[in-house]
């Protein structure tokens, strides 16, 4: 809703503030998604043919902006939600945004999580990773040449370090 320059302004502030302007932009006719979320028959679907589906949280906020409480809230509520519609709890989460946080950490393992997976395009000592810690490259059919080539060489995140220090984005 709203565009990337809207997108990267929202994962700067509280969590609540996120919610109601999500919630102001949603009253309106203005803006519709672009993208239609899965169905649950398409979840389901996916599952059957040996998908993994993990949990992502229930309203894909960045956790480090989330009080305790919403933080236990979202990774449990997901978690709940996904067990019912797969019969089975997810053993995996990916923090949304890749924004770790200790307090989702501690959620995880109350739950019996087996892998979390951080978005900070890291190279990995997978030997003495932690199993929810684990690092994750973003690639997709739009990605340049040049770009996968800076993540490849493990710039990427000393790059994103200045761009967050100089802009203040996650």
């Amino acid at each position: 809703l709203g565009g990337s320059d809207l997108v990267a302004e929202l994962k700067r502030v509280p969590d609540r503030e996120r919610l109601a302007r999500l919630a102001e932009l949603r009253s309106t006719d203005a803006v519709r998604l672009r993208t239609p979320q899965l169905a649950a028959a398409e979840v389901r679907g996916l599952a059957a043919r040996g998908i993994e589906i993990g949990n992502h949280t229930a309203t894909h906020p960045c956790l480090d902006r989330c009080d305790a409480t919403a933080v236990a809230d979202e990774v449990l509520t997901a978690h709940e939600h996904l067990n019912e519609l797969l019969g089975a709890p997810p053993r995996a989460f990916g923090y949304p945004n890749g924004n770790y946080d200790p307090r989702v950490e501690e959620s995880l393992e109350r739950l019996g999580y087996d892998l979390g997976f951080l978005f900070d395009h890291r190279s990995v000592d997978v030997d003495n990773s932690h199993p929810l810690r684990i690092s994750r490259l973003r690639m997709n059919e739009q990605l340049s040449a040049e770009r996968l080539e800076t993540i490849l060489s493990g710039l990427h995140p000393a790059l994103h370090g200045v761009r967050r220090g100089l802009t203040g984005v996650r």
